[in-house]
């Protein structure tokens, strides 16, 4: 599942379970939409603390949405995860579409207070804990 959400600092999309291909493809196009209708200025916060890995065939979707809400005004993001895999995944994504310098990652399993490091970093610029080592 994938839901997209606007809130005062611009979206939060939380991604959960085993994503389709197809979950894929309607985020991106939901996400034109919104996008299209919302700030030309925001910040997004990425919950994935319940998603499983992301297949193959779902990266290159991923990709091009990354790059969308890059060119659609985002400035800054921030990704909870809970395991190394995810983050290791989703950090290379965010290297190849060039959001990777204003992009922070927080370990949700060994953080109780991901939510408001989350917000601090993108409302204020407050730079999360450094990602402990995950498992």
């Amino acid at each position: 599942m994938i839901r997209i959400e606007q809130k005062p600092f611009g979206y939060k999309i939380t991604f959960s379970g085993i994503i389709s291909e197809k979950e894929v493809k309607d985020w991106h196009v939901e996400s034109e939409k919104t996008l299209s209708e919302g700030p030309n200025d925001f910040s997004v916060l990425v919950d994935m603390r319940d998603m499983e890995l992301l297949p193959v065939v779902c990266r290159e979707q991923t990709y091009h949405g990354q790059k969308l809400y890059k060119r659609m005004g985002m400035n800054r993001s921030v990704v909870i995860v809970k395991d190394k895999l995810t983050s290791m995944q989703f950090r290379l994504i965010a290297q190849q579409t060039g959001i990777y310098a204003d992009e922070r990652y927080i370990n949700a399993s060994n953080n109780e207070n991901w939510e408001n490091d989350a917000i601090n970093w993108l409302l204020n610029s407050v730079e999360p804990e450094v990602e402990k080592e995950l498992t």
